[in-house]
């Protein structure tokens, strides 16, 4: 199973946050640091959604914690942010995948009862090469993470849209294949098998959100 996780929201506008120019060279005095505040609106969704033998599934998630804060360090003459304290954390339990047998067969596939939640810690985050903001809309960033899942970690790599709605204001879509197998997890099922559920899910994620 695979699960394509569209969760990148917060990171990669410090570089434009933190003041300081682009274009020169880097020394060991130009590495900055700063702390910024993150506010997601409530109309930030993210969701699973995956298909099956009969029909397509989807899964809302009801509860993910952002982080209030977070730190980054930035190069100068660098497009890329080096990311402290950026752990975005999606409760399993709170999936509501529209059935109660779908979100009990979830729960168990994703153990829930053992790990509670799905971590993704944002490790790096690089911009458009040569740019400090989103100056055009829906511009390509990638960003590196490790993501903790069922008791198991991976490095993934992660590619999002995101563009500037305002001052300090952001949207952001992305997203990444994860095979659950390389989790040690296996495809749900419901209906005693007669559903079965294919081997890729897409974990999407929609965010606006302030910066300040």
């Amino acid at each position: 199973m695979s699960l394509r996780i569209i969760l990148l929201p917060l990171f990669p506008w410090l570089l434009a946050l933190s003041g300081a120019p682009v274009g020169a060279p880097a020394t060991e005095a130009e590495f900055e640091r700063r702390a910024v505040s993150i506010q997601v609106h409530a109309d930030s969704q993210v969701a699973i959604e995956g298909s099956s033998n009969l029909k397509a599934i989807r899964c809302v998630a009801g509860t993910v914690h952002f982080p209030k804060t977070i730190l980054a360090d930035y190069e100068q003459g660098s497009s890329v942010l080096s990311i402290r304290d950026g752990k975005i954390l999606l409760d399993v339990v709170a999936l509501d995948c529209g059935a109660r047998v779908i979100n009990q067969d979830m729960r168990e596939t994703l153990k829930a009862e053992k790990f509670p939640q799905i971590v993704m810690d944002i490790l790096t985050v690089q911009l458009p090469a040569g740019q400090s903001d989103l100056s055009q809309p829906w511009q390509t960033c990638k960003a590196e993470t490790q993501v903790h899942m069922a008791g198991v970690t991976r490095r993934e790599p992660f590619v999002f849209q995101g563009k500037r709605l305002g001052a300090g204001r952001y949207r952001i879509t992305g997203s990444h294949e994860i095979k659950l197998s390389n989790y040690c997890l296996e495809a749900p099922s419901a209906m005693m098998g007669l559903i079965k559920v294919d081997d890729c899910f897409l974990i999407q994620l929609d965010l606006i959100f302030q910066v300040q």
